[in-house]
């Protein structure tokens, strides 16, 4: 599970990337734009026959890499790591996990209010006030007087409302054959149920349009058996970071056992990545 996992997020490159046999005479350029808001869009015509990836790097910080569909796409991409300067790099594959770079371009990230990042929406927690989850979520808080309000509004409706979706955990390799797994929020909303990932990107989403900063979170937690997914929402009552693994606590609720929403901070520290 663990494998396949890593699948669904950002796969890792067993090779360092290389200049080296990079065909860019024959790509067609790409355009990248800096959306000083803690993201930046890429517009790209891949008609490239092999696998293409970006990969994000802050200087001294991980690299978080992207599978790139074919046709004309514009996305946008989250940085994630703070305030710095990110190379980015458009690879082709080359052989088995060798990548080849394309095209490099960098951008420098200079927030006043590093939060800003966590409130956007981009390739991972993409969300339109069109969604019907987005809809779901300004219902739901249309009341609420704080963002303690609004957190708790969210959080107990999907709680209550949501199950894991225990075949789709089975069959996730499937869902990453063509690249990286992202969810579809409208999808998971309509559903009512989802794996980790599924949840934590809907949380995000619908925290995020009502003005509440949300990560995502991917690692390790002795809450779960396998790589997992959760939330980290910042919490303007203490003006701090908050742990909440709605994963886990659907599950607790459907098994009629304790649960709180804050999660101790240690329990979930080996983090992989963050969106």
């Amino acid at each position: 599970m663990k494998k396949i996992l890593y699948g669904l997020c950002i796969l890792f490159f067993a090779a360092v990337l290389s200049t080296a046999g990079a065909d860019k005479a024959k790509a067609s350029s790409a355009k990248f734009t800096d959306n000083s808001n803690g993201t930046f869009t890429m517009n790209y015509k891949n008609e490239q026959t092999v696998r293409v990836k970006l990969v994000v790097q802050l200087t001294g910080g991980k690299q978080y890499k992207y599978d790139i569909p074919k046709g004309d796409i514009e996305l946008t991409f989250p940085l994630t790591q703070g305030n710095g300067k990110y190379t980015i790099y458009l690879c082709k594959n080359t052989e088995g996990t060798k990548y080849a770079v394309l095209q490099q371009a960098s951008v420098e990230l200079n927030l006043k209010d590093a939060n800003q990042a966590f409130l956007v929406s981009d390739v991972i927690i993409d969300w339109e006030t069109t969604n019907k989850s987005i809809k779901k979520a300004q219902d739901l808080t249309k009341k609420s007087k704080n963002d303690k309000a609004k957190l708790d509004a969210i959080y107990k409706y999907i709680v209550k409302n949501y199950s894991y979706d225990y075949d789709k955990a089975a069959n996730v390799e499937e869902l990453s054959k063509d690249g990286a797994y992202i969810p579809e929020i409208d999808v998971v909303f309509k559903d009512q149920k989802g794996i980790c990932y599924d949840i934590s990107i809907l949380f995000a989403s619908m925290l995020r349009s009502v003005d509440i900063p949300a990560k995502v979170i991917t690692g390790y937690t002795p809450n779960a058996t396998t790589y997992h997914a959760w939330n980290n929402v910042y919490y303007s009552a203490k003006k701090s970071w908050k742990v909440i693994d709605a994963t886990y606590d659907m599950q607790m609720y459907k098994a009629k056992k304790k649960y709180s929403m804050f999660k101790k901070e240690k329990d979930y520290s080996d983090v992989t990545y963050t969106y």
